[in-house]
């Protein structure tokens, strides 16, 4: 886990009824008490559909770095409105949600989360 890469963004894509989001892995963390960790974040950005949707994200959503044997061995972080500063009203490059300590880079090595130089971040959005 050890790089130069500081983040990796996804695409951004829409969630119903409208939210444009993209999630920002961290791979050694996004703070620098954080190094030993993988960090994941969710973002608002603004979208074709800002004027129409709620503010802030009501929905409750999970990261999960997904066991590449398919044992079902995921790891999941779960988050729930309200959230304290993201995931309101984008300006700029959008507002974020997530866990700068999601899963330690130990624990990532302990079974199939890695293969190939690659990690699989899922995020599950309750739309109920």
């Amino acid at each position: 886990m050890v790089g130069r890469v500081k983040s990796i963004k996804s695409n951004p894509f829409y969630v119903p009824p409208g939210y444009h989001l993209y999630l920002e892995a961290y791979p050694n963390g996004e703070r620098p008490d954080a190094v030993s960790h993988l960090g994941v974040f969710l973002f608002a950005t603004k979208g074709d559909f800002d004027s129409s949707i709620e503010r802030p994200f009501p929905f409750s959503f999970a990261f999960e770095v997904v066991d590449l044997q398919q044992d079902g061995r995921n790891i999941t972080c779960e988050m729930s409105p309200p959230y304290k500063k993201g995931l309101q009203k984008p300006s700029g490059s959008g507002s974020g949600s997530g866990r700068s300590k999601m899963v330690s880079h130990d624990t990532l090595q302990t079974h199939c989360y890695i293969k190939d130089d690659m990690i699989l971040i899922q995020l599950i959005v309750n739309l109920s």
